[in-house]
């Protein structure tokens, strides 16, 4: 976390965040010294990159700076609590803006307002370590579509703490002293470890060996899931040779589904039963699994023109055990040349249906399906789990905005 707004850039360490890192770091790791790098060209145009991004907020008179990622839903931000809260202050705005990668620090009014935020509700700020497993906001908006989210862990400790899963922790340093490297508003990335964080609350985790700048609090902390990179926790507090993390849980996801509800967004997670509020009351059954789940979305999500990168919108099947009998999708994407997209959809274990692949032959308006048959391609792959739509535009000068899209699964 930075204060930056309207003064010129200067870092802002919390003293107790430091102090607590660094009597707290457990064990050595079993690797080399990892500082913050900034990210290749190639790395920030993978979804990771491109839905991790800055988050500002005002705190009484003053403006703070620190990260963030787009997480769960694309209305939905994931940061940390301390970039809201000061002394006791909360904070009255809030911005993000994902994805930038520049020397000079972006305008608020380059920003998109984050107009509303989920927060434990005893999170009193950074004051020893129980407050940091609960160093953790939600942010949403009911009009803003931040970007493409990214797929996050219901249990991030368990990947956390596991030796030899693949781990990455993202954001934007503003300067990174001890290694002399100037972060500005460069996304940065720590390098790929592979050592397990260890548990100091259950929802706080450490690292020793792990560098971190300021600037860099509440950005995502990844972990590969067969290749696939997803948020399993925020950074919290950081050292030349320590990080600290907030690992999600089921709160964290109670945070996420809290606030859909609050802009209207329907969730395809189950809710848990209710708890009997008398020993004697009887537990309540679970409602029946369904036969099939349909999942749709609509966003006015503008497509990256004459893009190579991919966006990607995740579609979480849930309680739908078994293989697949039947898959239909419907689509809409409004476009003057639809031989400009690669489209796809892709199953949780990876099989692929092409939808449209560029041509420039194709001068055809507009991509519409409505209630497609892709049973050929995913009959008999399993249904749980998270399905993947692709989409991009190639080529620069006709513009295409995704309008919506809904996917039904049905099992055997």
């Amino acid at each position: 976390m930075t204060k930056t707004y309207p003064r010129p850039l200067r870092i802002q360490p919390h003293s107790v965040f430091s102090a607590a890192v660094a009597t707290l770091a457990l064990t050595p790791a079993a690797f080399g010294q990892i500082y913050p790098i900034a990210e290749t060209a190639a790395q920030l145009a993978t979804p990771a990159s491109q839905s991790t991004g800055i988050v500002v907020s005002k705190i009484g008179t003053g403006y703070y700076r620190g990260s963030g990622a787009v997480a769960r839903h694309g209305q939905l931000i994931y940061s940390c609590g301390h970039m809201i809260a000061s002394n006791g202050v909360w904070a009255s705005e809030l911005y993000f803006l994902r994805a930038w990668n520049s020397s000079s620090i972006p305008a608020l009014s380059q920003m998109k307002a984050v107009r509303g935020y989920k927060k434990y509700a005893d999170y009193q700020g950074p004051a020893g370590a129980l407050e940091f497993s609960k160093d953790f906001i939600v942010g949403y908006d009911a009009t803003n579509t931040f970007g493409p989210p990214l797929n996050t862990f219901l249990d991030g400790a368990t990947p956390l703490r596991t030796a030899g899963t693949t781990k990455l922790i993202a954001g934007y340093p503003a300067k990174i002293d001890y290694t002399g490297a100037a972060g500005g508003a460069f996304q940065y990335y720590t390098g790929s470890f592979t050592a397990p964080m260890y548990s100091v609350y259950p929802t706080y985790l450490n690292i020793s060996g792990v560098s971190t700048g300021g600037g860099n609090s509440g950005g995502p902390v990844f972990v590969s899931d067969n290749g696939t990179l997803k948020i399993a926790g925020v950074l919290i507090s950081g050292a030349t040779n320590a990080a600290g993390v907030y690992a999600l849980t089921s709160v964290a996801e109670s945070m996420a589904q809290s606030a859909m509800s609050a802009i209207g967004v329907t969730s395809t997670t189950a809710a848990t039963p209710p708890t009997p509020t008398t020993p004697t009351a009887p537990a309540p059954s679970a409602p029946p699994a369904p036969s099939s789940v349909t999942l749709s979305y609509s966003g006015n999500y503008a497509i990256p023109d004459g893009n190579t990168a991919y966006s990607l919108l995740n579609l979480p099947v849930t309680r739908l055990s078994g293989t697949v009998k039947t898959v239909t999708l419907s689509l809409n994407i409004t476009t003057k040349a639809a031989g400009n997209l690669d489209v796809f959809l892709r199953s949780p274990n990876g099989r692929v249906a092409i939808i449209r692949q560029n041509s420039p032959t194709n001068k055809t308006a507009n991509v519409v399906l409505n209630n497609t048959s892709l049973t050929t391609t995913f009959a008999g792959s399993a249904c749980t789990g998270t399905w993947g739509l692709f989409m991009r535009d190639v080529v620069k000068g006709n513009p295409s905005t995704f309008n919506s899209t809904a996917l039904t699964v049905t099992k055997l």
